[in-house]
């Protein structure tokens, strides 16, 4: 049985980690993708928001948010998104 420790993502496992090559490869396939045609955070925006994020309790395994389970580094790049921080979202826009 798998257990957790209190401050990891309720529904995720150890499992969820996932590296830089995976991210890659799960970011280009978002950019050739229909949902890939949403508009882009501009570099600085994105740049932004990963520092937030990095400094936020919610952010675990070095990519992912345990709010919203979304892979940050995907996430951050899709201009219309937001931060999903209960009652207090951190991204600024």
């Amino acid at each position: 049985m798998t257990t957790r420790a209190d401050n990891e993502c309720k529904g995720c496992t150890a499992s969820v980690h996932v590296s830089e090559s995976q991210l890659a490869v799960m970011e280009q396939s978002t950019v050739t993708s229909e949902q890939g045609m949403s508009e882009q955070a501009a570099q600085e925006l994105y740049k932004e928001r990963l520092a937030i994020c990095r400094t936020c309790d919610g952010f675990k395994y070095g990519t992912t948010c345990k709010y919203c389970g979304c892979l940050i580094p995907l996430k951050a790049k899709v201009a219309s998104a937001t931060c999903p921080y209960p009652f207090e979202p951190k991204w600024l826009r």
